[in-house]
């Protein structure tokens, strides 16, 4: 299970990165080597969007087993990848110190935890459910009954992806990678940030969210991205402007149906 889920992990990388190469094309000032710590980012929202559009117009079914394939394949693939991988990761920026290995620790332990199997309450309930719904029916509970499976939301897709192989692990190592973009944004300036991003790691809470495949870390990090991005608004010019910001209105439209407008968008039948 957990090897499945890390293959399948690699391939959710894998199709954020060529994401990234076209859009290298379309920006001078992006290079490949800044943004692997994105790839995970990048490839969970374009297969959430993809998937998401399959389900509402029918074959969502088909599109779950699909894309679970296809990421597995992709992630065969990229195990062929992956040692020039961690050779090619720039890490200039970041200053080493006590305070980095012990950063990296705390990393290694964060992923141990993430690769542990499901043990929260609510996630075995419907979060876990709710994604065989997804993979037996290729669509999102409509009935009245039962209501808790009325908060299962395009989140639950991810988890879907890896129980097609019976990989329960691959939702929480996906929050987990979200973690990892933040090392880009504390360690790209000449300040040392590293005791902020030592902050976040040790909070209760990303113990307890990396704990579970449920649909909420990776999406608070990504509203953090589109944040740092918007205070650094000035730096960016109009022709990458044109761009940028469809994809930011799509991230935070995905963020929002990941748990509050769910609810309030699906048809009810009695």
């Amino acid at each position: 299970s957990l090897l499945i889920s890390f293959i399948q992990f690699l391939g959710i990388c894998l199709v954020g990165k060529i994401i990234v190469i076209i859009y290298e094309k379309k920006f001078n000032d992006i290079t490949i080597s800044n943004f692997y710590f994105y790839f995970p980012i990048i490839g969970t929202y374009a297969l959430l969007f993809l998937v998401y559009l399959f389900i509402n117009i029918g074959i969502g079914k088909l599109a779950i087993y699909t894309f679970a394939y296809l990421i597995f394949t992709l992630g065969v693939i990229n195990i062929f990848f992956l040692k020039k991988y961690i050779i090619n990761i720039k890490l200039k920026n970041f200053k080493f110190s006590h305070i980095s290995l012990l950063i990296i620790v705390i990393y290694l332990g964060l992923f141990f935890i993430s690769a542990s199997p499901i043990t929260h309450a609510d996630s075995l309930d419907y979060h876990v459910s709710g994604s065989i719904n997804l993979i037996n029916f290729g669509k999102f509970h409509n009935e009245i009954l039962p209501m808790h499976n009325h908060l299962v939301s395009i989140g639950e897709i991810i988890i879907a992806l890896g129980l097609v192989f019976k990989a329960e692990q691959l939702g929480s190592i996906v929050q987990f990678s979200s973690l990892l973009s933040l090392i880009p944004i504390f360690n790209k300036r000449k300040i040392n940030n590293n005791f902020i991003l030592l902050f976040i790691l040790i909070t209760p809470i990303t113990i307890f969210l990396i704990s579970s495949p449920k649909p909420q870390l990776l999406y608070s990090i990504a509203t953090l991205h589109i944040f740092a991005f918007l205070v650094n608004f000035e730096k960016i010019n109009n022709v990458n402007l044109k761009l940028i910001f469809p994809v930011v209105f799509l991230i935070l439209a995905l963020n929002g149906l990941v748990k509050y407008l769910e609810f309030f968008t699906r048809g009810y039948t009695l």
